[in-house]
């Protein structure tokens, strides 16, 4: 057992609840630290309450026992002597406890009142702070490149913020906690003015239950709110696997398993849940134990002491009185200790986010005014290398794009394609060489400027909760868009959905309400709605039936001379009108020329790895040559 020191007390204190506050405080815009401040007002004011409200009714009390000494009492004293009339009236004991029985009532009505309105204030504030919390650790986010995301992890980032929950009931319990605190500081500084020796030995009985109890399970509560944090990730991770992939687990039957997986994981987290969730009703029953069983103890030793038993009387009231009072706000500051500590690691986790000093109040500049794109794109002995990954993405590699040209990159999967169409977006930098636009290197001013010049198509395009119109013109999302140029861009993109619909273009679309098809046409034509100068398009085809492709092909064909394009193939089909094809292999270039050289080259080249694969499964040596042509690094 750990029972807490006493001379530590200060500093777990400190340490368990201050510290965090003045946390979480620090990044509270200033009207919410002033709505901060304003509930710890009105709980010193529900304190002094509980004060008036415990004073009062021990007045009553007196009325009810002893009416004749209660004209007498500090508290109704000022009563009689401001209006002599209602003296006179108090001289008759049944108007004296009328009296007191309104008084009582008047001030329970106030007092709970304003416990009411100081729960609800509070629980209004640590609602508005979780969320302003969970605002900043987004904005954080997404104010990093791109290319500080590739080392994080977002799904933890957006488990923290789908359980901001957790931070909210770790501050409200701490507001009912520093409430409670107020209270029991009150109750006792006025008991122990009233009855010193009682209080004392309430708060050393108190004390000593309440220091076993907090030392009993306060390692236990950090532990196991660690661990149950931990396994809320973890099930998120395994939800979204399990989410993203119903089709396999569907088509290979193994639900059975990812049902065993999911349990598995649920079961080691049974033990460390249970134990929180049970953790929080130990105060109460603690105390409760403690406070009875010293009335008991004292009752005892009076009579043993051979006390009158009017005294023996008085005495044991004022202490069921105390216990009364002061056992419940006791036991609930214990309670909400305890939740403080469970909630603490699931709570802070998103905290850490918001106040990321490497992210926090990351401002992203104003585009460059003076920056142009007049004439080509280059990459100059450019390397990159995923983070953890052992061998480099793309390595050694120099290409020119003259501005107005399309450039179709095919090669197999894992040959640097995206990695490439990620370092022309500007999206990645590269780690050894440079990437020129009219040669100059792109500094964050430059490279705003260069996103306003560049539309994007992601071969699994985003889709927000709207309108069609709204996905579409994407790049003034919250804006008002122009309706006609919209419908030109859908048009172009073959959306053919968009005008088949009743609605057509205010038609709702929600994340995974379109076809493949479909969201990457309207992924197409919110890349042409900006107008931009270049447009990649990372296998944003691949989704199309060929009809669709070759609507995209004829209009990407109009823009010729006018729009820089970069196509990573699914179909070599896609590619074959391309000024240039850039053949990629293992993160190098193998060949670079016109679609109608690269082409059967490189047809021949997957036939023939292709039959070598399949005589090698067959148990065969591999026979044939594989083409390899000199490499030509620069298009022009």
């Amino acid at each position: 057992m750990n029972i807490i020191a006493p001379h530590r007390l200060p500093g777990l204190f400190y340490r368990a609840f201050v510290k965090d506050c003045q946390r979480i405080y620090r990044v509270l815009p200033k009207p919410l630290k002033f709505r901060y401040w304003l509930v710890m007002g009105v709980q010193c004011l529900s304190a002094i309450c509980e004060i008036l409200t415990l004073l009062m009714i021990s007045l009553f009390a007196l009325t009810m026992a002893a009416p004749e000494a209660a004209p007498d009492h500090f508290l109704i004293r000022p009563f009689l002597a401001y209006w002599p009339a209602l003296a006179q009236l108090a001289r008759e004991p049944r108007n004296l406890v009328i009296l007191t029985s309104l008084l009582m009532i008047v001030f329970v009505a106030i007092k709970s009142t304003i416990f009411v309105y100081s729960n609800h204030r509070s629980s209004l504030l640590s609602q508005r702070i979780s969320l302003e919390v969970s605002r900043q650790a987004l904005q954080n986010a997404l104010n990093q490149d791109y290319q500080d995301l590739l080392g994080s992890e977002p799904d933890a980032l957006v488990h923290s913020i789908l359980n901001r929950s957790n931070l909210g009931t770790f501050l409200l319990h701490n507001f009912f906690f520093q409430a409670n605190c107020f209270s029991c500081l009150a109750l006792f500084s006025t008991l122990a003015i009233l009855e010193p020796k009682l209080t004392l030995i309430t708060a050393i009985s108190f004390g000593l239950a309440s220091l076993f109890v907090y030392g009993l399970v306060r390692q236990k509560l950090d532990l196991y709110g660690r661990k149950v944090q931990e396994y809320i990730v973890q099930e998120g991770h395994n939800l979204v696997a399990i989410s993203q992939g119903f089709r396999e687990i569907i088509i290979y039957a193994r639900q059975k398993t990812a049902l065993k997986h999911f349990l598995a994981l649920g079961q080691k987290a049974i033990n460390s849940k249970a134990f929180l969730n049970f953790a929080f009703t130990l105060p109460s029953q603690s105390l409760e134990v403690v406070g009875f069983g010293t009335i008991g103890l004292i009752v005892i030793l009076m009579i043993l002491a051979n006390l009158p038993l009017a005294e023996i009387i008085a005495t044991t009231s004022m202490l069921m009185l105390t216990a009364w009072r002061i056992l419940p706000a006791v036991s609930r500051c214990l309670s909400y200790t305890v939740s403080v500590r469970s909630l603490r690691a699931q709570a802070l986790a998103i905290l850490e986010l918001a106040i990321d000093q490497d992210k926090a109040q990351k401002v992203r500049p104003k585009p460059d005014p003076d920056f142009a794109f007049n004439r080509e794109l280059t990459l100059e002995n450019v390397a990159f290398a995923y983070p953890k990954a052992q061998d480099q993405a793309v390595k050694n590699l120099s290409l020119t794009i003259p501005k107005g040209q399309s450039l179709g990159l095919i090669g197999q999967s894992g040959s640097g394609k995206t990695t490439l169409a990620l370092i022309l977006s500007g999206l990645i930098q590269p780690q050894d060489g440079r990437f020129l636009v009219d040669g100059q290197e792109l500094s964050p001013a430059k490279k705003e400027a260069y996103y306003q010049i560049l539309g994007y198509v992601p071969q699994n395009p985003l889709l927000v909760e709207g309108t069609l119109a709204e996905n579409v013109a994407f790049s003034q999302w919250g804006e008002e868009s122009d309706r006609a140029r919209v419908m030109e861009v859908c048009q172009e993109a073959a959306m053919t959905f968009a005008f088949d619909h009743p609605l057509g273009l205010d038609q709702p679309v929600t994340p995974g309400s379109l076809s493949g098809g479909q969201a990457q046409r309207a992924a197409i034509a919110r890349a042409l709605y900006p107008r931009p100068k270049i447009v990649i398009f990372d296998e944003a085809t691949s989704a199309l039936d060929l009809a669709s492709e070759n609507i995209i092909k004829n209009t990407l064909e109009r823009f010729q001379g006018q729009l820089t394009s970069v196509i990573i193939a699914h179909r070599l089909s896609t590619v074959e009108t391309c000024d240039a094809l850039v053949w990629l292999e293992a993160g190098s270039i193998k060949m670079v020329g016109p679609p109608k050289e690269i082409i059967p080259l490189y047809q021949k080249n997957m036939d023939e790895l292709s039959l070598a694969h399949a005589r090698q499964n067959e148990g065969l040596s591999p026979s044939g040559p594989i083409i390899d042509k000199p490499k030509a690094e620069v298009i022009r």
